[in-house]
């Protein structure tokens, strides 16, 4: 039987789970969206074009939304595709509401349980959640090694010849191998001490890839004690 504050943590990460497969449906749907609406405008009427060129992001989503076509007028070019641009545009709009949404519920589940996890260089609500539910029972994976094993990066040797050399594991939980890689990316634009890690294993011959990887796997043995550490607060609340 768990305690009342690991069946908490445990209602939590289902809670978690939950959301993330939602938000990844949510995401996945608005990739596929946008490309449609990106294929359209490439094939557009020039003067529709014209009118959304220099445009991006935000901004060309309200201008198309914006359009008011002739239902009347469908057979003419341009108003048929006014009104098929204007009716995906608000798809995604309403998508872009939907996942902002779903990232502060998961937010907010995160802040209560892991927010020492939360704070650290490049972590953002959805890696946070993903490596709290990978890691569930901090008592499951007693050590930082078997961590790095059940996220993917854990080392594993590929020498050939004379040449000496490990590659990471493509096994283990590929979300959280995901989430990782994207607390790296994060880290290379605002952390200045994992882009010195990172060009220090350049200098030591890794190549891009190779030198990625070693910083996933250096990210993972610098946030298991942090990810521990809440996680057993939590549990140890009365």
């Amino acid at each position: 039987l768990y305690s009342s504050a690991a069946s908490d943590v445990y209602k939590r990460q289902d809670a978690l789970r939950a959301l993330l497969t939602l938000r990844s449906h949510l995401v996945n749907t608005r990739q596929r969206l946008g490309g449609a609406v990106q294929g359209m405008i490439v094939s557009a009427p020039e003067e529709l074009r014209a009118q959304l060129r220099e445009l991006k992001g935000k901004a060309l989503l309200a201008r198309m939304a914006a359009w008011r076509p002739d239902p009347g007028r469908l057979l003419d070019p341009v108003q048929a595709v006014k009104h098929v641009l204007k009716q995906l545009a608000s798809q995604l709009q309403d998508l872009d509401r939907q996942i902002k949404d779903t990232t502060d519920q998961i937010q907010q589940i995160v802040e209560q349980v892991a927010p020492t996890l939360l704070a650290q260089p490049g972590v953002g609500p959805w890696s946070a959640a993903v490596l709290l539910c990978c890691m569930a029972d901090p008592d499951r994976i007693r050590s930082e090694a078997a961590f790095a094993k059940i996220t993917g990066v854990a080392p594993i040797p590929a020498s050939s010849g004379k040449t000496t050399r490990v590659r990471l594991s493509r096994q283990g939980n590929r979300q959280a191998n995901r989430a990782l890689f994207t607390i790296a990316l994060n880290r290379l634009q605002h952390d200045p001490r994992s882009k010195t890690y990172y060009e220090k294993k350049q200098t030591e011959g890794k190549s891009k890839p190779e030198a990625i990887r070693a910083l996933k796997r250096h990210i993972c043995r610098n946030l298991y004690p942090t990810l521990k550490h809440d996680l057993q607060t939590w549990l140890d609340k009365p």
